[in-house]
């Protein structure tokens, strides 16, 4: 395999689906002995869960038309 300048490599197909890497799965990459090893996340602590969707989502309610202060009056129903 080889790395492209964006750093992207192609799992090949029999090892993706082997383990489960499908478009949209989380994979991460950890160091083990000395080699780099990637790794379906596996979401049984709650809290990584919580975090990795808020991730996700981080940024994406930003209104950069309106001030902070214009913002809390619309939620609040203030005039």
């Amino acid at each position: 395999m080889k790395v492209t300048v964006k750093g992207q490599i192609t799992i090949p197909l029999a090892i993706r689906e082997h383990y489960g890497f499908y478009p949209g799965a989380e994979v991460k990459i950890v160091t083990r002995n000395g080699q780099a090893v990637i790794e379906k996340c596996d979401y049984n602590d709650q809290s990584d869960q919580i975090n990795a969707w808020l991730d996700r989502f981080a940024g994406s309610a930003t209104n950069k038309s309106m001030t902070t202060d214009e913002i809390m009056a619309m939620t609040r129903g203030e005039d």
